[in-house]
């Protein structure tokens, strides 16, 4: 029988759509994409997900209040520990949002940054990068294993 050492920490993703953004990527595929990569990855269950359509940015908070109070009640029932937003957030977004919420607010760069000083600790072997820095991908992920 297996033990495990590490408790398990409970996610949720979302993935901003911004509409006025022509050149996003389909918002569905995506989302299932980005559960889908954060899964695999130890030590975490993903619990959902969730595809947000943004009229617009809000500078502050990235989201509406309306939103923003709509996820902070989901987040609460299902016992939310971390959030993983695909897409743009400002670090005083982050902020803002780890503050409202009272859950860890991650992006595809700062996940990928915390699972890589995980692997160095532990020797796992899951790391996440984002579109922005390797050009050449078509994903906007991609699931490195070492």
């Amino acid at each position: 029988m297996l033990t495990h050492d590490r408790p398990i920490t409970r996610a949720w993703v979302l993935h901003p759509d911004l509409k006025s953004d022509h050149n996003r990527r389909a918002a569905e595929p995506a989302l299932e994409e980005g559960i889908a990569l954060a899964a695999a990855l130890p030590d975490l269950e993903v619990i959902g997900g969730d595809v947000v359509r943004l009229p617009r940015i809000h500078p502050g908070k990235l989201f509406g209040k309306g939103k923003i109070a709509e996820l902070k009640n989901v987040f609460h029932d299902a016992e939310i520990e971390l959030v993983l937003i695909d897409g743009p957030v400002t670090p005083v977004q982050q902020r803002n949002l780890d503050k409202e919420w009272g859950v860890k607010l991650r992006t595809p760069q700062s996940f990928a940054q915390a699972i890589g000083k995980g692997c160095e600790d532990t020797g796992v072997a899951a790391c996440i990068t984002r579109q922005s820095t390797i050009p050449d991908c078509r994903s906007g992920w991609i699931h490195q294993r070492r």
